[in-house]
């Protein structure tokens, strides 16, 4: 996910205990792309900031399952133009 968003669920999620979705976001790998975020406090979460084409790739190789990508417009344009959206 893009900072912005992972920012503002990182505030919400981890104490939304009535929210359906929050036992599988706040125990799920988060990925985080930014070149300006510092630290994570949310369980489970890296901040990757190498060259996105190549971060993807990686995760890829890493077989762990589907990468599901949440987070702004920016982060979709950039996945777009990389050909990497299925």
């Amino acid at each position: 996910m893009g900072r912005n968003l992972y920012q503002e669920a990182a505030q919400y999620f981890p104490t939304a205990l009535e929210h359906p979705y929050s036992d599988v976001l706040n125990a799920a790998r988060k990925i985080v792309f930014s070149q300006t975020l510092q630290s994570t406090d949310w369980a489970n979460s890296t901040i990757l900031c190498g060259d996105l084409g190549n971060e993807i790739e990686e995760l890829k190789q890493d077989g762990e399952g589907d990468i599901i990508a949440h987070g702004g417009l920016s982060l979709w344009q950039s996945l777009v133009r990389l050909d990497l959206v299925d």
